[in-house]
Parts: structure tokens; C-alpha cells; sequence
């Protein structure tokens, strides 16, 4: 389901424009929201805080979607076994451990700054709505990559209990 508003060239209708435009309907809220829809092979709380990235994106809040991209990776390193210190301390450990290639990490680092920008007032860095896109797409992958390839590999091999 989409909810649509109206708008006359660049500006709603909403705001009383009556003409300078072409008619044209824009999608506001989408229901279930796009990139939403999980693999089962995502753990629940995992899937859960990476959903509301993308709501908070969708919903023009790029601060808030980079801090919940923030929040899922400190939900893999939970995860993964890592409970203690800070969150560029526990993706340290895991690229020891090999779970994560070097620039997954990089990548990892970015989330993680990018989403203390969103957490904490600074004038000067901003969270842009492309800055929380990019985040998002990006640990999209990284549950794909931790999650469902290896599952789908253990699947089609016939392992997976």
C-alpha cells in the first residue's frame, strides 16, 4: 500500500498552489515499507533494529536511520559473541577473528561514526538523507554476507539443521 500526496510542479497542494505545474502524485508511506522484508535467517533483534533504520529513512529522518545502522552492527557483535567495550573495539575483535574482511571493517567504521554523528549535536557534521541511504544499503550487505549466504551455502550442501 502507498499513500500518495498531490503536488503542482514543486511545491504540495497542501500549500494552496493553485498552478505553475504539472499534476503529479508523490509516495509519502509505504506499507510494509521497502527493504524491510528480512531473511528468517537474520536473527529477530538484529532484522528488528536494521527495520527501523530503513522506517527512520524512509521517513526523511537521517539521523535517526544512521543511528540505527549504528545499532544493528552493535547488534552483530552481540551477536557474534562480543559484549564488552566499545562498539570500534568489538568490530576490532571481530575482523581478528576473521569474521569480518578488512573492508567490511572499513565500512563498519563508517556506520559507526556516521551514526555518533546522528547521535550527537554537531553543527558541523550533519547526517545527509544520502549519508543514512548509503549506511543502510551497506549493512544490508553485511547481513547478507554474515547471515543468509552462509545459511543458503549450508542449505544447499544439506547441513542446516
Amino acid at each position: 500500500m502507498v499513500i500518495e500526496e498531490k503536488w503542482i510542479g514543486d511545491h504540495p497542494a497542501r500549500e494552496g498552489i493553485k498552478g505553475g505545474g504539472s499534476l503529479q502524485y508523490r509516495g509519502i508511506y509505504w506499507w510494509p515499507l521497502p527493504d524491510t522484508k528480512l531473511s528468517a535467517d537474520i536473527p529477530p533483534e538484529i532484522a528488528g533494529a536494521y527495520a527501523e533504520a530503513v522506517t527512520a529513512l524512509y521517513a526523511n529522518c537521517p539521523r535517526a536511520s544512521a543511528v540505527m545502522a549504528r545499532r544493528t552492527l552493535e547488534a552483530i557483535t552481540t551477536d557474534e559473541g562480543e559484549t564488552t567495550g566499545n562498539l570500534a573495539g568489538r568490530l576490532q575483535a571481530l575482523a581478528a577473528k576473521g569474521i569480518l574482511h578488512p573492508t567490511l571493517v572499513d565500512w563498519t567504521r563508517e556506520v559507526r561514526l556516521v551514526g555518533n554523528s546522528g547521535a550527537h549535536y554537531d553543527a558541523i557534521n550533519q547526517v545527509s538523507i544520502d549519508d543514512a541511504r548509503q549506511l543502510v544499503s551497506f549493512v544490508h550487505e553485511l547481513l547478507g554476507y554474515l547471515y543468509e549466504l552462509p545459511a543458503d551455502l549450508a542449505r544447499r550442501r544439506g547441513t542446516q539443521p
